[in-house]
């Protein structure tokens, strides 16, 4: 069982046919999640990426 101070259930996935499909950033909370979300649509706008929660 994982501790709830490492547990980091939201993860961003990119689900471009070129990335591996699985989640390469994790955060605490989901408003840090969402903030790098719209980062990264804004600096890689030919990639998709998606928020994933993980329990």
């Amino acid at each position: 069982m994982q501790s709830n101070l490492t547990h980091k259930p939201w993860a961003i996935v990119c689900t471009t046919e070129t990335c591996k499909p699985e989640p390469f950033a994790r955060y605490f909370n989901r408003f840090d999640a969402e903030q790098q979300l719209i980062f990264l649509r804004k600096k890689v706008p030919d990639a998709h990426f998606v928020l994933v929660f993980e329990e």
